[in-house]
Formats: C-alpha cells, sequence, structure tokens
C-alpha cells in the first residue's frame, strides 16, 4: 500500500499524493515556501518577511503566473487592490463597468458565531443596491 502523505519528524507535511502534492519545502519558521505539483511544473511560491507575515503568494499553472501580493491586511493581484479588513468585516473592490476602469468599495459584513466562525457573509450589490449573501455557513 503507497502512503498518501508524508511528514518531517516535526509534523509538517512534505508530500500529499490525495492532492497531487509532490514537495512542500519550508524555512526556519516552519512555514511553507513552495509547493510542487506532481507530472507538471504547477507550483506556489510563498515569500514572508522576518517575522512570517506573508508578503507575496506567486503561483504557475500551466503558462499563467498569478502573484498575490500582501501588505498590512491589503491584497493586491496584478497590483490592483482586491479587499481589506475592517472590523466587521472586509471592504472588497468590485468593477462597475465592463472595462474594469470604475471601481466601488464594497462592504462586505460578516456575521460571526459566538466562538468567532463566520457563519454568514452578506453584502450590498453596487450595480443594484440590493443587499445579498455571499456566503453561509
Amino acid at each position: 500500500m503507497m502512503r498518501k502523505k508524508s511528514c518531517m519528524p516535526n509534523g509538517n507535511m512534505i508530500k500529499d499524493r490525495n492532492k497531487g502534492i509532490s514537495n512542500i519545502r519550508y524555512n526556519h519558521l516552519n512555514l511553507p515556501t513552495q509547493i510542487e505539483f506532481e507530472g507538471t511544473n504547477n507550483k506556489i511560491t510563498y515569500l514572508y518577511n522576518s517575522v512570517g507575515q506573508k508578503l507575496k503568494k506567486t503561483v504557475v499553472y500551466s503558462d499563467s503566473i498569478k502573484i498575490v501580493d500582501y501588505l498590512d491586511g491589503f491584497q493586491y493581484a496584478g497590483n490592483i487592490l482586491q479587499f481589506f479588513p475592517h472590523a466587521e468585516g472586509y471592504v472588497k473592490v468590485t468593477p462597475i463597468d465592463r472595462l474594469n476602469t470604475n471601481y466601488a468599495f464594497n462592504y462586505v459584513f460578516n456575521y460571526t458565531d459566538h466562538l468567532g466562525n463566520v457563519r454568514l457573509s452578506y453584502s450590498k450589490d453596487p450595480r443594484t443596491n440590493q443587499l445579498k449573501i455571499l456566503e453561509e455557513n
């Protein structure tokens, strides 16, 4: 029987055949720096600062590369702001035209249970001004 998962002595997973992961590399803080996938050149690379805060994620999939930058809670994809947190959820940047030249800052509110788990995320659609549920748990 072939082992589906392999781990280092400290508990870090280095291989997961169920997910097609052939190798995971870690830094000195035990944070993953690179995840490689079986039979392909696909990989995910992470960059952290000296205290372990994630600064960048690079995803190589087939012939495309997607880069996500993180800066003090602000998340950028391709140098375009995607979202940033606020006390009750986050603010999502949403294009409001077909050319993606005009954007709306759309507040997404999270309804949490007594343990802080998000049970419901809701927001107002910037195009229709209708309240809509984004996620239920």
